[in-house]
C-alpha cells in the first residue's frame, strides 16, 4: 500500500474508531486498522474510497469533524457508501475482533479487545485450528 494511501485509509479508520485519550482502550490507529481494512477490501475499493476522500482537498489535513462531514458527502453516492460501509465494517472488525490481539507481523500478543469486553475466553483447544482460517 503505497503511502498516501495508507494515510488516507487510517484517517478513515480513526474517524470510524478513534480511541479516545480518557481510555486506554485500543482504537484503529492503535492497532493499524487501515493495514486490516487495505487486506480484506479489494484494491479497486481501495483506490475507490481513497479517490472519493481525496476530491476536493487532502482528507488527512482535515480536523476530525470535517473527516466526518466528508465522509457523510461522500455517502450520498450509493456506490460509494457501499464501498465506504465496507471499509467502516472491516476497521470495526479489526478494533474488536481478533486482530486487535496481533502485532504487525501478525502474531497474537495479546487478547484481543472483542474477547475482553465480552468476557469470551477464545477458542477451545480443540478449536485453535479454527482461529486461522
Amino acid at each position: 500500500m503505497s503511502d498516501p494511501t495508507a494515510a488516507v485509509l487510517r484517517a478513515f479508520c480513526e474517524s470510524v474508531c478513534p480511541g479516545l485519550a480518557s481510555d486506554a482502550t485500543a482504537g484503529a490507529p492503535d492497532i493499524a486498522a487501515e493495514r486490516y481494512v487495505q487486506h480484506y477490501l479489494a484494491p479497486a475499493t481501495v483506490a475507490r474510497i481513497v479517490e472519493a476522500l481525496e476530491r476536493g482537498s487532502s482528507f488527512v489535513g482535515l480536523d476530525p469533524g470535517q473527516r466526518l462531514e466528508r465522509i457523510e458527502r461522500c455517502r450520498l453516492d450509493a456506490g460509494t457508501r457501499r464501498d465506504l460501509d465496507a471499509a467502516a465494517a472491516a476497521t470495526l472488525l479489526a478494533v474488536y475482533g481478533s486482530w486487535s490481539g496481533r502485532d504487525a507481523a501478525g502474531e497474537p500478543v495479546r487478547t484481543p479487545l472483542g474477547w475482553q469486553l465480552t468476557g469470551f475466553g477464545g477458542p477451545s483447544p480443540s478449536r485453535l485450528d479454527q482461529l486461522e482460517r
